[in-house]
């Protein structure tokens, strides 16, 4: 009995011990469940054209991992560069993003700095260096060394809805000179920080832009052989001048001259269609963020309409850049001088587009009481019946004063019932009928988000 006794007791202790194993074991599983809950991947790139880096400027010859490198000196003494600094189209409205790019410098330990603010409800950045920041600015410092490495940053803020900030990173200034090569940022909603991709804007506008090229190359392909006729021709028609001397028949020459004629008439058309297709690109190339047009009104000619008289591309007047268009409203007008700008293309039934843009009116404007200008979205369905969403209204209170820029901005909600087709919409609105004053109102940098 006592040996049974024993036994007993050495098999609760066993059983005790495996109990405290599976207890040991069950709580790392709850914090490996917790820790899996805890990661948000993002994926989608928010910075344009950050496989070339072109639009941000200082790219050199190298090339990393496939993708343009940036390459900044900022000279003793001068005062602080940022190699890249974005407004982010609203809405940032996440709570975790993360930011990621490759680096180096010419030095070891040279400092670059990034930052996630305007406004500044960041509350905590977390470095891939294992340093952690508070500064409501998003600050976040790293430190370089002279080969190609990857660093990120983890920001966690307060939730908003509007646009933010964001600085990839900052040489400050120093007693010497400071190198710093830039390659491949990425900026994403989450707090993982994912393979480096493209913005899938960069994506669509690179397959149009690549369609127009091969278009152009095939111009360009046809003018070069009507180029070699043209010689061949006038070389006959030289040859044609030494025969009239020795009193040859005149009308061959007539005949090749009037060849020629054709010919001329031929590579001029061509090369107006070279123009136009080349025009076409450049629009591309800018139509960044705004599946319509192109928001930053940089690819078109002073004086352009692109709809109407009553939205005209001009040099008058700028907010960033050096165009800007401006909207009229006529004197006497009876209606609401809706325009339509850029083509009509496919949408989501339910889409929700964010508008976001400047506004100024001139001091020499006076129009009536109550005007307000609305841009939005005109939906269409296949019976052809309109629905008018608007997005942003801008009144004389909103602008608060005349000569000044304003940013706007807000969302239009397209209502389903099947309308699949839209082309952005502008009212520019005041009082009807004769003797009723007009106005000009100009707009720029407009980005349209679904």
């Amino acid at each position: 009995k006592k040996a049974d006794a024993s036994a007993l007791q050495t098999l609760q202790n066993t059983i005790t011990q495996q109990g405290e194993t599976l207890t040991t074991q069950g709580s790392a599983i709850v914090s490996l469940e917790n820790s899996l809950n805890a990661l948000d991947v993002g994926g989608a790139n928010q910075i344009p054209d950050s496989g070339s880096l072109v639009r941000y400027g200082n790219v050199s010859t190298d090339k990393y991992n496939g993708n343009g490198v940036m390459a900044f000196t900022l000279k003793a003494g001068a005062a602080y560069r940022d190699l890249i600094s974005i407004n982010l189209s609203a809405p940032v409205d996440g709570t975790e993003y993360v930011l990621s790019f490759y680096a180096k410098a010419a030095i070891n330990g040279q400092k670059v700095r990034s930052h996630f603010y305007s406004p500044n409800s960041t509350k905590k950045a977390v470095s891939s260096q294992g340093n952690t920041f508070t500064n409501s600015d998003g600050l976040c410092d790293f430190t370089l060394t002279t080969e190609w490495q990857r660093y990120w940053v983890k920001w966690t803020q307060g939730a908003g809805t509007g646009s933010k900030k964001l600085i990839v990173a900052r040489i400050q200034q120093g007693s010497t000179d400071q190198t710093v090569y830039l390659s491949s940022p990425k900026f994403e909603r989450g707090n993982v920080p994912t393979a480096w991709s493209e913005a899938p804007e960069d994506n669509a506008s690179a397959a149009a832009v690549s369609a127009l090229t091969s278009r152009v190359d095939s111009a360009e392909g046809v003018l070069t052989s009507q180029g070699q006729l043209l010689t061949s021709l006038q070389n006959g028609l030289t040859t044609a001048d030494q025969n009239i001397g020795k009193k040859a028949d005149s009308s061959a020459v007539n005949t090749l001259t009037n060849r020629v004629s054709q010919m001329e008439n031929t590579l001029t058309t061509q090369s107006e269609s070279i123009t136009s297709l080349s025009g076409n690109i450049s629009t591309l190339r800018n139509q960044v963020s705004n599946p319509w047009f192109d928001g930053s009104l940089e690819s078109y000619a002073d004086g352009q309409q692109i709809s109407g008289s009553g939205a005209i591309v001009t040099t008058a007047q700028k907010f960033n850049g050096s165009r800007s268009l401006r909207l009229r409203r006529e004197a006497n007008n009876g209606g609401n001088s809706d325009k339509q700008i850029g083509p009509w293309s496919s949408i989501r039934e339910n889409a929700v587009y964010s508008v976001e843009l400047w506004a100024m009116m001139p001091a020499d404007q006076s129009p009536s009481t109550g005007w307000q200008t609305i841009v939005g979205i005109q939906g269409q369905n296949a019976a052809g019946q309109n629905s008018w969403q608007g997005a942003v209204t801008i009144t004389e209170s909103g602008l608060g004063e005349r000569g000044k820029w304003v940013k706007f901005s807000g969302k239009a909600l397209m209502n389903g019932t099947g309308r699949t087709r839209g082309v952005v919409w502008i009212s520019t609105r005041g009082a009807t009928g004769s003797g009723t004053p007009g106005y000009d109102l100009y707009i720029d940098d407009i980005v349209i988000t679904d």
